[in-house]
């Protein structure tokens, strides 16, 4: 949203020339105005916006007029113009009379009358659809086509059912479903190395006294097939993975310790620490109490599910016994961060981010429960992760530091890290899409257009 930008001698401040062809979807122009304001909002802790750390490196934001965007670090770092364009603009006009954070009394948060994208909501009725037409005030690129419907389908193999039969364009398709996806005449097949991965996870409850041991989540860690994994739940769509950057990201590190399938070496973790088993085959903690664990996922997710099962049966192996418990997504999520003494694990993923500093908002203590979940705590990691944003800020020197991130977070086995997912894409063989590129095939679904 800028036509240009400067920063200043000693590396602290962003001068953003904001392009003055910018509107809103009423006509009105999009100003520096706006994106203070939205700054202003996002950053009030009484708002509650989950992701308000990433502004922690911001001094101010201010609008020196209404087309330049001055944003001031505390200290020059390096993933400083990231950290600096991190607001996308709310129109001040409509929003400044409404509660931010409250949908019941601000229609704007569900119904956006007024937005600065490609799209404007023409219709939705919740857990059906959503239909958008051209925003023809958009600044980029105006959609082709003349309208996007969006279907609301949780289950994935309906989901499929819709796409291979033609009823609609484009819809994730899961592993389970890629098989008979390949085989769709109507559909066109899009692959990718993918810029910022998706990858799986069984994260655990560091509050739990039991998976503060050490012995115990290494041994969890090498129960799980991870290969076996990779091939039946993600038809060989995905590869193992070891640490909390992808394989695809620059700055992996391949050397951390990686707890490859081995029951036998997972036993022998527990019984070197004193948990035994008794006769009935039941491995006992440190009272003599046979270990009981929980594994959550969310309801509808096949992948998750069969991760879960898989882990239900792996502990098993090892006599710990595991009951799997499901939510639907968003009371899971609620539940994790508001049960903390409640649960033991879950089934997680992740996404590589955009740049590898802000990956630190899954390991901060500042961000328990928010975003750190299970509540890991490791201070030579946060020392790394700030220092990881300091210069020098060539590549060489950054991966040096984001690779010992890598090291100790695995050598805590603070999460059993899984598989990492390739990219790909089913689209109906109608649609001209937009080249493919490490981010996909639907980065920019404006420019599609449908085939003659």
């Amino acid at each position: 949203m800028a036509g240009s930008w400067t920063l200043s001698n000693d590396g602290t401040t962003f001068t953003f020339n904001l392009r003055q062809d910018m509107m809103w979807s009423d006509g009105t122009p999009i100003t520096a105005q706006d994106f203070v304001w939205t700054f202003n909002q996002a950053n009030n802790p009484d708002n509650n916006y989950p992701y308000i750390s990433i502004f922690n490196d911001i001094e101010s934001y201010t609008a020196e007029d209404d087309y330049t965007l001055e944003v001031t670090l505390k200290n020059p770092t390096c993933a400083g113009i990231l950290t600096a364009g991190q607001i996308t603009p709310l129109p001040m006009h409509i929003w400044q009379d409404l509660p931010w954070s409250d949908p019941e009394n601000n229609p704007e948060i569900l119904t956006p009358s007024v937005v600065s994208g490609p799209w404007r909501l023409q219709e939705w009725r919740r857990d059906e659809y959503a239909i958008f037409s051209p925003n023809q005030s958009y600044f980029d690129s105006v959609p082709v086509v003349d309208m996007l419907a969006t279907r609301i389908v949780p289950d994935p193999a309906v989901q499929l059912q819709l796409l291979t039969s033609g009823e609609i364009d484009f819809a994730p398709v899961s592993a389970a479903g890629y098989g008979e996806a390949r085989q769709a005449s109507n559909l066109s097949y899009y692959e990718w190395t993918p810029a910022q991965a998706v990858w799986y996870f069984i994260g655990f409850n560091f509050r739990r006294p039991l998976l503060q041991e050490d012995a115990i989540r290494h041994a969890l860690s090498y129960a799980m097939p991870r290969e076996s994994i990779a091939e039946v739940v993600f038809n060989g769509l995905a590869a193992p993975t070891h640490s909390t950057y992808s394989p695809s990201n620059w700055v992996y590190n391949p050397d951390v310790p990686m707890y490859d399938f081995d029951i036998d070496e997972a036993n022998n973790v527990l019984n070197e620490a004193g948990y035994v088993l008794n006769a009935d085959g039941r491995r006992l903690d440190a009272d003599g109490n046979p270990i009981q664990l929980t594994i959550y996922y969310p309801t509808g997710d096949g992948q998750r599910e069969q991760i879960a099962l898989i882990a239900q049966e792996q502990f098993g192996e090892l006599g710990i016994e595991v009951e799997v418990v499901t939510l639907e997504s968003q009371a899971l999520f609620e539940y994790l961060q508001n049960s903390a003494d409640e649960w033991d694990m879950w089934v997680g993923l992740s996404r590589d981010t955009s740049d590898p500093h802000f990956m630190y908002q899954a390991w901060s203590e500042a961000t328990i429960p928010a975003l750190n979940i299970g509540a890991y705590i490791n201070p030579r990691v946060e020392e790394l992760y700030a220092q990881g944003n300091q210069t020098p800020c060539d590549i060489d020197s950054r991966r040096v530091v984001y690779q010992e991130i890598q090291q100790h977070i695995s050598e805590d086995s603070a999460y059993i890290f899984l598989v990492a997912l390739r990219g790909y894409a089913f689209v109906n063989n109608r649609i001209v899409v937009n080249p493919v590129e490490p981010l996909g095939v639907n980065y920019r679904m404006n420019e599609w257009s449908v085939g003659q």
